[in-house]
């Protein structure tokens, strides 16, 4: 499984990407081919924002996620 993180507007934290990759790894269980999946993770003042796009076999699934905190 191939996984990039990338900080936007906000300073890379190594803690932050560790968990983001470990929280994302646990979906290759479910597929046999191989998945590459991208990690944006993006701060606008009082938005947080995660989005995941995981690609697979010519499939691609994209998640949206906005809070007040990372």
């Amino acid at each position: 499984m191939d996984i990039t993180v990338t900080f936007r507007h906000m300073e890379p934290i190594e803690s932050l990407k560790d968990y983001a990759e470990e929280k994302v790894s646990k979906i290759k269980k479910y597929f046999d081919s191989s998945v590459e999946a991208h990690i944006v993770l993006t701060v606008e003042k009082f938005r947080h924002q995660a989005d995941v796009t995981v690609s697979m076999n010519g499939a691609m699934i994209k998640a949206v996620e906005e809070t007040g905190d990372m």
